[in-house]
């Protein structure tokens, strides 16, 4: 009797500990995260020209240049999805609103790649930006480059992490390449906060 009632008391503070609730990430929604919401054939080579204000990017507004959207045989993305390539014939910005707490610690993740089209000069930079346009202490940005252009498609993870300052935040994604086509690939886009 003794020894079980010992049991019972060394066993309390595990169960009172597992009962109070762990702050759990939330998961945010990002639209066409992988960029299948748009009409793209899937022959394996195919793309779609989108310029700025178009609205054929469900989630996404374009408002700098223009962009193109890979098709999956294309983008040879692991996931098999499509992706966007942030340089159509000139480097191009996307944004996307996502509902956020203020104060919460907001990371995003994607994939990225360099440009998988083998017309692409092997010198040439694909560097970009992700980031928001607002914060606690203005647009937040971070530099990306996904290396050099290859045929086989070489996906990598990338993330960024900051702070939420509204309940709206824009979320960017903007090419520094200047050099024309052959941009940056993106795809699957996720996003957590942790208040």
């Amino acid at each position: 009797m003794i020894r079980s009632a010992l049991g019972f008391a060394l066993s309390l503070p595990l169960l009172i500990t597992a009962a109070i609730p762990a702050q759990a990430d939330t998961r945010l929604r990002v639209e066409n995260p992988n960029f299948n919401t748009v009409a793209v054939e899937q022959d394996g080579t195919s793309y779609r020209y989108l310029p700025v204000g178009s609205r054929d990017l469900p989630g996404w507004s374009i408002t700098h240049g223009d962009v193109d959207v890979f098709g999956r045989g294309f983008a040879k993305a692991p996931t098999g999805t499509q992706a966007l390539s942030l340089n159509g014939t000139t480097s191009g910005t996307v944004i996307q609103s996502l509902e956020t707490t203020p104060g919460s610690t907001v990371t995003v993740r994607w994939l990225q790649s360099p440009d998988t089209w083998s017309g692409c000069p092997s010198n040439n930079s694909q560097v970009y930006s992700a980031g928001v346009t607002e914060g606690p202490n203005g647009p937040t940005t971070e530099l990306f480059n996904p290396g050099r252009p290859t045929t086989a498609g070489h996906w990598t993870r990338a993330a960024f992490t900051f702070k939420a300052r509204d309940y709206l935040t824009t979320l960017e994604f903007a090419s520094q390449n200047g050099g024309g086509g052959c941009g940056p690939l993106i795809t699957n886009v996720v996003a957590h906060e942790n208040p």
